[in-house]
């Protein structure tokens, strides 16, 4: 079903079709003044005007593409009430952020004198029209594409990259296997695997001296995560079995305790998404916090748990991990948030935010280094103030990944950056 959506797509119903056509080249002429040459012959005065050829400016043109899912033949079909709104389908407000964060990025960068231009390519809802409009034989020549397609979609992505011969930027992805056999896919949130890796590593090289331990059940997921994570603390450490590996199922509360050190920090990484059995595993732990100093490490859902005290969490000295974070102190931030509320009544969602940081990227690097992407870098962003985006490639001639994230840590009623 449909929603309506006041402002935003009021704004989107006149701006899409002007967006997704070619625009023509913007120039601007300026004359100049006439200034004359006055030749005297028996007091008779002849004004000869000089050459009076208008200087045209002409900017270099930057074009992006959009690879969105905004089902702009589903919003008509279902709006089957005719009123002075139109209807949008709840399942690309997403996408609609997106694009609203692209235009909002463009206006913010004219200062660098391109003249950049999108075309957008509406890849439907599912995966079947995804990949019929993907494998058309003509899509529009861009300069860059950015794609808002579900990872588990992103094989689609590999042949037209080979076929665009430009940079696609996606969003995410489980991880960088898809990077290995093409190099022009530029992946711009860290993949789960990285993410887990540099959380291990930061929390590891922030507190060495302390007690390793990584607890997990009898579940795959949790046992594969569990495995990965020692491994990336042996590996940092230089010694085996530096992370020790619990099974809590095997062992329960007995069994891990005589693991937990009564001299050092005891560090526990819990990569369970369960909220009951961590609620259970905290409380054991807070009835002996008393005797252990402990420090929680898990993953980023715990920020959505609604039965685990967020209180407690700061108590236990609690971190997470996240791709996608947004400061909402910093200055920058507010001032985004404000002028999007003020144009659409709406707050931005995580999207926005993305694709502003991405064009902002591309703009800024393109003014500067034109095709040469191994120049390119980046300063501070939205997501990133301090450090920006940081693309690394995953293997030589390979595709690139973004390799910041944010390591946060539960503080007073709010979760804060602890990386720079």
């Amino acid at each position: 079903m449909g929603i309506k959506y006041n402002r935003l797509i009021q704004f989107f119903a006149l701006s899409m079709v002007l967006f997704i056509a070619a625009c023509s080249p913007s120039k601007k002429a300026v004359k100049t003044d006439k200034p004359v040459d006055v030749i005297v012959k028996d007091t008779v005065a002849v004004v000869v005007p000089k050459d009076t050829t208008p200087i045209v400016i002409v900017k270099e043109i930057l074009t992006i593409g959009l690879i969105l899912p905004l089902q702009l033949d589903k919003h008509f079909e279902e709006d089957s009430i005719p009123d002075s709104e139109p209807l949008i389908i709840a399942n690309s407000i997403p996408a609609l952020n997106f694009y609203e964060g692209v235009l909002a990025a463009i206006d913010s960068t004219k200062k660098l004198g391109l003249d950049v231009r999108i075309k957008v390519i509406d890849i439907g809802g599912d995966s079947s029209q995804t990949s019929k409009v993907l494998s058309r034989k003509s899509l529009p020549e861009c300069d860059f594409y950015l794609s808002m397609i579900p990872s588990s979609n992103n094989y689609m992505l590999k042949d037209l990259s080979l076929k665009l011969k430009k940079p696609i930027f996606i969003q995410q992805g489980a991880n960088t296997q898809m990077l290995d056999s093409v190099s022009n896919i530029w992946m711009s949130i860290p993949s789960n695997i990285t993410q887990l890796k540099e959380f291990a590593k930061y929390i590891y090289d922030s507190q060495s001296t302390s007690n390793f331990i990584v607890v997990y059940r009898d579940v795959k997921k949790e046992s594969d995560l569990a495995n990965y994570v020692a491994s990336i603390v042996d590996s940092i450490a230089g010694k085996p079995s530096t992370c020790i590996k619990v099974n809590y199922k095997n062992v329960s509360w007995s069994g891990l305790q005589n693991k937990l050190s009564k001299t050092k920090k005891n560090i526990l990484f819990i990569p369970s998404s369960d909220e009951s059995y961590l609620s259970s595993l905290i409380a054991k732990i807070k009835s002996v916090e008393e005797q252990y100093s402990f420090s929680l490490c898990g993953l980023p859902i715990w920020e959505q748990f609604e039965t685990v005290d967020p209180d407690i969490l700061k108590e236990e000295g609690t971190y997470i991990f996240g791709g996608v974070f947004i400061d909402f102190s910093k200055q920058s931030v507010k001032s985004f948030r404000k002028s999007f509320i003020n144009e659409f009544h709406t707050d931005p969602s995580a999207q926005a935010y993305q694709s502003f940081d991405i064009v902002n990227f591309i703009v800024e690097n393109f003014s500067k280094h034109k095709a040469d992407y191994s120049k390119y870098t980046s300063t501070s962003t939205l997501m990133f103030p301090e450090k920006g985006f940081n693309f690394k490639e995953v293997c030589v001639g390979c595709g690139k990944e973004n390799v910041n994230l944010s390591i946060l840590k539960f503080g007073d009623y709010k979760l804060e950056r602890v990386n720079k």
